[in-house]
């Protein structure tokens, strides 16, 4: 069983706003994207990601204060892989990726278990931007942390390893959010 991303209180309404920008569009543009129109409370949870090189590489543009707290810094301006080891940048890598190719919305959701048992899930939906309609230049994307009932605490990314039974990648008809 997956989660319902759509039915999340955070993700839902950000996938629902970037296919009301995309309109009849395979995907809306950089600049079409206002967060200002998005109800204040989402904001922290918001990214907006670069594409360089066509893909071989990817900057951080904008990283809400969710996930500053989430992982313990603030890595705007940076590139995964000056933040994160090999497996994990190889998969980072590979989503954003998936997203430039397919040029669709994914909902990711991953599990990380710390050194206290506690395990803390990140979901979270990654939507294609494009200058020009056809080429991915930016990924808009929207995150959601859940624990198993204890706080998130600062920094738990230093500490907690990523389960990879814990991993699903889903990409999304955009036809199916508009219905």
């Amino acid at each position: 069983m997956t989660y319902d991303y759509r039915s999340d209180p955070v993700l839902g309404p950000v996938l629902a706003y970037w296919c009301e920008k995309r309109g009849p569009r395979a995907m809306p543009r950089k600049r079409d994207m206002d967060p200002t129109e998005l109800a204040p409370k989402l904001l922290p949870n918001l990214q907006i990601i670069e594409v360089l090189d066509g893909g071989a590489r990817f900057r951080y543009r904008l990283v809400g204060t969710a996930s500053v707290d989430a992982y313990g810094s603030d890595y705007t301006g940076l590139c995964p892989d000056e933040l994160f080891a090999d497996d994990r940048v190889v998969f980072i890598q590979d989503i954003y990726r998936s997203v430039c190719r397919l040029q669709v919305p994914l909902f990711t959701q991953n599990r990380y278990h710390t050194p206290k048992n506690v395990d803390v899930f990140a979901y979270r939906v990654y939507m294609p931007l494009s200058s020009d309609g056809s080429v991915v230049d930016f990924i808009f994307g929207v995150l959601s942390f859940q624990t198993g009932g204890t706080a998130l605490e600062a920094a738990w990314r230093e500490v907690a390893r990523l389960d990879p039974t814990g991993q699903y990648i889903e990409p999304i008809d955009p036809a199916a959010i508009a219905a």
